[in-house]
């Protein structure tokens, strides 16, 4: 039963890729705009904080947010923060405040890996390991934008081959903004998120079903020690 749950999971993962190529990965549909990511304005990809900007004895223990590498799991934001500054500090840096429906791509570490801001994020700042762009939403939207970094040929062998050539493994903002991006028109991207969120929604139910699964054997494990069974 667990492999048949972890193989669903598994296929619904695949699936996501699998839609996105087949809707945008290999087609040129009519209204089309060819660009590339500067596209979306200069003032709407920006980096964090570098050197005396922000230093790590002002760092605290709560307060707005400080976004780093870990904020990106398996290309899902992860809310659990471990770096605060205070609302001081926040204020001088309200420039690199990152907002919802941001997406985010790590460029020194984990190199490419993605998230979009959710709509509830608090108060924060991204960090000089990750680019944060605001796409906007008339025209891009920041499902399509973080899948377009993810799966599209032309973004990967471009982020790629510009990793491969790193001394240090490394990305930078002038590389992102250079990376080719062709935006379908609005409609198109937004049945593609529809489709996105319908398979969220499944792969939710997977996730509950496995740890209802794992918690159910642990449970049976237990009694079975104490000779309850």
């Amino acid at each position: 039963m667990f492999a048949s749950v972890t193989h669903r999971s598994e296929l619904l993962a695949e699936l996501h890729e699998s839609l996105f190529i087949a809707r945008f990965g290999t087609t040129q549909p009519s209204g089309q705009t060819v660009a590339n990511v500067a596209m979306v304005g200069p003032n709407r990809i920006r980096t964090g904080p570098f050197g005396s900007q922000l230093l790590k004895s002002e760092l605290t223990d709560s307060g707005p947010a400080v976004l780093g590498i870990d904020s990106t799991t398996d290309h899902q934001f992860n809310s659990n923060f471990t770096r605060h500054i205070s609302q001081s500090k926040f204020e001088t840096l309200r420039r690199f405040q990152v907002h919802p429906g941001d997406v985010l791509i790590t460029i020194m570490g984990t190199l490419g890996r993605t998230a979009i801001v959710p709509d509830d994020i608090p108060d924060a700042i991204n960090t000089k390991h990750m680019v944060a762009i605001t796409p906007d939403r008339n025209k891009i939207l920041p499902e399509f934008l973080q899948d377009w970094l993810r799966f599209h040929p032309a973004s990967s062998d471009h982020l790629g081959r510009s990793k491969r050539g790193a001394i240090m493994g490394g990305l930078n903002m002038g590389l992102i903004k250079s990376t080719p991006l062709a935006v379908p028109p609005l409609a198109r991207q937004q049945e593609y998120a529809s489709q996105l969120s319908q398979l969220k929604q499944e792969r939710m139910l997977a996730a509950t079903t496995r740890a209802k699964l794992e918690a159910a054997v642990a449970s049976l494990s237990h009694r079975a020690f104490r000779g309850a069974l």
